[in-house]
């Protein structure tokens, strides 16, 4: 996968990607309180994770709007497997270019070959 953008850019993201790739998982509603507390203290570190990492490609959003653009691309992407209306493959290069374009950091050479 390709981000586009400056190579500042690509490197942050790809940064962030490895990175991800240790995100917390979910616990049931059986934990304990002390187990479900390490859950969103992980949560909370993977948001502002992501909230770095946006603001480092746009330097003018504040803490409060980085947090708020992850948020948002997590709601994107976690409600698609609902309603996935086309081949995994076809879905996962639209949800990827579709997310990647909404946190601003598509361009020429990026996913789905953004403009």
């Amino acid at each position: 996968m390709t981000y586009g953008g400056t190579p500042r850019s690509r490197a942050i993201w790809s940064r962030t990607a490895r990175s991800l790739s240790k995100r917390p998982r979910s616990t049931s509603c059986h934990d304990s309180v002390s187990a479900r507390e390490r859950v969103r203290g992980l949560q909370r570190r993977y948001v502002e994770l992501w909230a770095d990492r946006l603001r480092e490609v746009h330097a003018d959003l504040t803490s409060k709007r980085a947090r708020a653009m992850a948020h948002a691309a997590f709601g994107m992407l976690n409600s698609t497997p609902h309603s996935a209306m086309l081949p995994e493959p076809e879905m996962s290069e639209m949800l990827q270019r579709m997310t990647l374009d909404a946190l601003g950091v598509s361009g020429p050479g990026a996913v789905g070959g953004g403009s």
